[in-house]
């Protein structure tokens, strides 16, 4: 692995964990390099945050094509289900849910700007995708379907050390809104 995708898988894990306050001391702790080498492969700390959110919409983007593309063949409530809990395994995994908060947390303006424009438009190409799920009311029902991640993900920030309790939540958020989705 190459020194700036170390630099970047960094960044990542102690972006997850601290968000903006990331130090870049800490960074080229982490890949064996002194903390001014840092700057021969980024030019400053936003630029290296910048780009590991770069790097994890990339990733993201490419888990929903694989997922789509593998529940094309079930029916729609099927494909929604799926849909459902792999996207919050994904966000569960890696620390991803606390990545993904910590951009709205930065407190550079116009990093938070260019950061949050990358996940609309990330949030765009999941909206034109499950738009073609929804046999009727597509937008309407897409954006709900969103909302309804958006809330079984906060619950799983909430109860983030207990797992057992998020999954009985996330699993009722579930049935309540499948139950509401009728056929």
């Amino acid at each position: 692995m190459d020194k700036k995708t170390e630099i970047l898988n960094s960044a990542y894990k102690h972006f997850s964990k601290r968000g903006y306050n990331v130090s870049m001391s800490d960074i080229a702790k982490d890949v064996g390099i002194k903390t001014p080498s840092l700057y021969s492969h980024f030019t400053s700390k936003d630029e290296i945050i910048l780009i590991a959110i770069e790097k994890e919409i990339e990733r993201y983007c490419a888990f929903l094509e694989a997922l789509y593309e593998k529940i094309g063949e079930k029916n729609w409530l099927d494909q929604i289900e799926t849909l459902f809990f792999s996207v919050v395994d994904y966000f569960k995994a890696n620390d991803q849910i606390r990545f993904y908060r910590n951009i709205l947390l930065i407190d550079q303006d116009d990093l938070r700007k260019k950061c949050s424009d990358k996940v609309y438009h990330m949030e765009l190409f999941h909206l034109e995708k499950l738009e073609k799920v929804f046999p009727r009311d597509a937008e309407g029902n897409s954006l709900l379907f969103l909302s309804v991640i958006q809330g079984a993900l906060e619950v799983e920030l909430l109860f983030y050390e207990s797992e057992q309790t998020a999954e009985t939540y996330i699993t009722k958020i579930w049935r309540t809104y499948r139950e509401n989705l009728g056929d």
